[in-house]
């Protein structure tokens, strides 16, 4: 019975050997780092999704490197079509506003 198993494991890896690079599943290669490339981008986009990430974005390390488009803008990013990621980029993060208060005299 062992030994069956091991000759229909030995077929199997024989057949998946022969198929084209194209119909073997491989890992998504990841988004290269803005600091390590030298490219002096800021954001990437995704030309399937229409979206585009901060380079430390999880979304963008998942990405297809053949799908990448940099981006060094957020306004070029916006011109070419592409919509910020709701997770490293939302909307409501352009709307808040800081001011600094000096601590008053009775504190």
């Amino acid at each position: 019975m062992l030994v069956k198993i091991f000759a229909l494991l030995i077929f199997l890896s024989s057949l998946c050997a022969g198929l084209s690079p194209a119909a073997r599943a491989e890992p998504a290669r990841k988004v290269p780092d803005s600091t390590t490339s030298g490219g002096g981008y800021k954001f990437v986009g995704n030309a399937f999704s229409g979206k585009f990430h901060k380079p430390g974005c999880e979304f963008a390390a998942k990405m297809d490197a053949s799908r990448v488009v940099f981006f060094k803008t957020r306004e070029e990013a916006e011109k070419a079509g592409q919509k910020p990621c709701n997770w490293c980029l939302p909307g409501w993060l352009k709307n808040v506003r800081g001011q600094v208060v000096s601590p008053g005299k009775g504190r």
